[in-house]
């Protein structure tokens, strides 16, 4: 009666992948899959959905986080995750990104910012730092979800709804 899934995998190597492992019973935590047997490598913080990125050993994911004043306004942080030292960062603080992605050469973050009113934008981060390099602008005010950056990484992907419903893949 315990349903398992194993959400987001990345795939390692030949017989390797990553995934995030969850149940009804259990905290959801990042696991390696490695032969048929699981390595554990740690919980995933309190988050709105299951979406992490995953390059050169970096793990990075939106973090839920509650203001310590104010208990009814509520932030979505950047944690980056290094796989290789099991270390923690939080690389913003009272921000509201959504959907990280990490560039390939693991210098660049790329998330959704979501503001209050329903607005979005897309926000290029340092990955060391948090601090903002870009902001794509959002003339025609679409909804950003789930950016990636290109192969080469000088592009970014990313769907986009328009007010009325429809959707659209848009690249920058």
């Amino acid at each position: 009666h315990n349903v398992t899934s194993y959400n987001m995998p990345y795939v390692l190597g030949r017989d390797s992948v990553l995934a995030l492992k969850s149940s009804n019973l259990e905290i959801p935590y990042f696991v390696i899959i490695h032969g048929g047997k699981e390595t554990s490598l740690g919980v995933r913080d309190i988050a709105r959905d299951d979406h992490y990125s995953y390059r050169s050993g970096r793990i990075v994911y939106g973090a839920y986080a509650v203001d310590p004043r104010w208990g009814w306004r509520d932030h979505n942080e950047i944690v980056v995750f290094d796989i290789r030292t099991e270390e923690r960062k939080r690389i913003t603080t009272r921000t509201r990104y959504f959907s990280p992605d990490l560039s390939n050469d693991g210098k660049r973050i790329v998330a959704v910012e979501a503001g209050p009113g329903g607005h979005s934008a897309i926000h290029v981060l340092d990955a060391a730092t948090g601090e903002r390099l870009r902001i794509l602008e959002n003339p025609d005010s679409l909804f950003f979800t789930y950016p990636r950056f290109t192969k080469d990484d000088e592009g970014i992907i990313t769907a986009g709804r328009r007010p009325d419903g429809t959707m659209a893949l848009l690249q920058f």
